[in-house]
């Protein structure tokens, strides 16, 4: 009962992402691909290709390997960065959010993350925000770190992105998850890494993308 108010919670401020209570793991499980790439094995390699082939079918161009692998990890990081975040400020229950108990629903077409399936697991009362966000922080860091630093991308993918990637998923939920549920401002940070999509036809890059940073 205190999962499932504690995402019904998440959901009503994550906007784009539902965080739902499951019995069971919906398509992408954490667990899985975190014991798959440890083994040196390619886990996310059919996201990577159908993420290629829906963006391919809208903007009627090949798009390069880079855009989708990079899709691909922000997608994973940013679900799981959002999900946390949001529990965090929706429930002074904390959830266990290892990655044996998440697990991702993705759109169709399209391939992003539409929700989060949290599993049931141990609960504990902890009353004050910020205790919440740091043990949430460490356990994000601890999964999301590892996904990213172990992630067969197919493409020459340099460990600051990688790690960027993960900080800037985390900072993003985190003032979103704050901003919708209490009000918080919000303040402007240059990002870490790209998302890339300035490769795509037509786009140009987000408007604290690292590239401008870099021409000032």
């Amino acid at each position: 009962m205190i999962i499932q108010r504690a995402c019904t919670r998440a959901s009503r401020t994550s906007g784009w992402l539902s965080v739902v209570a499951v019995d069971g793991p919906l398509e992408i499980r954490c667990s899985t691909v975190v014991e798959e790439q440890r083994r040196g094995l390619d886990p996310t390699g059919a996201w990577r290709d159908g993420c290629a082939r829906d963006l391919q079918r809208q903007y009627g161009a090949r798009v390069s390997p880079a855009v989708s692998a990079t899709f691909v990890l922000q997608w994973y990081a940013g679900a799981v960065a959002s999900a946390m975040a949001h529990l965090a400020v929706a429930s002074r229950y904390l959830l266990d959010m290892s990655p044996e108990r998440l697990s991702l629903g993705l759109s169709a077409p399209g391939g992003y993350p539409t929700e989060v399936g949290v599993q049931p697991g141990p609960v504990s009362l902890e009353p004050r925000l910020r205790d919440r966000e740091a043990m949430l922080r460490r356990a994000y860091d601890l999964h999301v770190g590892e996904f990213a630093e172990t992630y067969a991308a197919d493409v020459k993918m340099s460990s600051q992105h990688r790690a960027g990637s993960v900080e800037d998923a985390w900072q993003s939920a985190w003032a979103a998850a704050t901003r919708a549920a209490l009000g918080w401002p919000t303040t402007d940070r240059w990002r870490a890494s790209c998302c890339f999509i300035y490769a795509l036809p037509g786009a140009h890059e987000c408007a604290r993308c690292p590239r401008l940073r870099q021409e000032r």
